[in-house]
């Protein structure tokens, strides 16, 4: 059985309003993704592990024409071309679609995929990717945070296989061939009152508490990072 044969409707929109899911991952996106994307609006974007597509509309929307998704999941693909109207889309699994490409993409995404990987697998994968990239080439990846308290997303799909934290991000990216990182939060964007509560809630109290709880126990703030999700930058050498 492939469990994500009907991905989108057993885990990513079981339980979720599209509309608002989308919504929400397009202000993530535009705080946390796109000011770290090339300037150029005609940069040449791949995004790995497309799913339904919320990404390449968060593209669309802040000017980037030359963008294409991936994702293994027929459903998924199927949502994005048939509910989002998406064209620059395709189901195909990962490594036998970057092939033997070399030095073609100017960024190349990794959201809330490689949770999902063979280990293995995913060391192939950051090396094809390293091989696609043009030099200076942004490499995006989003991973569940093994230090957020209880570790929400890893255990919120029965696909994820593993959390992360900066130290084996960092691990698995140099495997694959890069150097340099950038770790970052994921917190709550602020678009209203309820969120603006919560950010607070987050920024005065809950993660002061979790560095000096770590301070404590290891005698170090581990990286910092303790949102549910962490993300990182890297960029492909220009010597490689």
């Amino acid at each position: 059985m492939n469990l994500f044969d009907k991905y989108t409707s057993t885990i990513v929109l079981a339980n979720a309003d599209a509309v608002a899911l989308t919504k929400t991952s397009i202000r993530n996106f535009e705080r946390n993704i796109l000011p770290m994307l090339p300037a150029d609006r005609q940069a040449k974007i791949l995004d790995i592990g497309c799913g339904y597509g919320r990404y390449l509309v968060a593209l669309d929307l802040g000017g980037y024409g030359n963008a294409f998704g991936i994702d293994v999941s027929e459903e998924q693909i199927a949502y994005a071309q048939e509910k989002l109207g998406l064209r620059n889309c395709m189901c195909i699994d990962a490594l036998e679609f970057l092939g033997d490409q070399s030095e073609t993409y100017d960024a190349i995404f990794l959201l809330d995929v490689m949770e999902h990987l063979d280990m293995a697998y995913a060391i192939d994968l950051c090396r094809a990717v390293h091989r696609a990239l043009k030099p200076n080439g942004i490499f995006v990846v989003q991973v569940p945070n093994a230090l957020s308290p209880l570790c929400p997303h890893l255990y919120a799909d029965i696909t994820h296989q593993r959390a992360f934290t900066t130290d084996s991000v960092e691990q698995m990216l140099r495997i694959g061939g890069f150097d340099g990182f950038r770790h970052s939060a994921t917190p709550t964007p602020v678009h209203g009152f309820k969120s603006l509560v919560r950010r607070t809630a987050w920024e005065v109290i809950i993660n002061p508490l979790l560095k000096a709880y770590f301070l404590i126990v290891v005698g170090s703030t581990l990286g910092g990072i303790y949102t549910p999700n962490l993300l990182t930058f890297t960029t492909k050498s220009s010597g490689t």
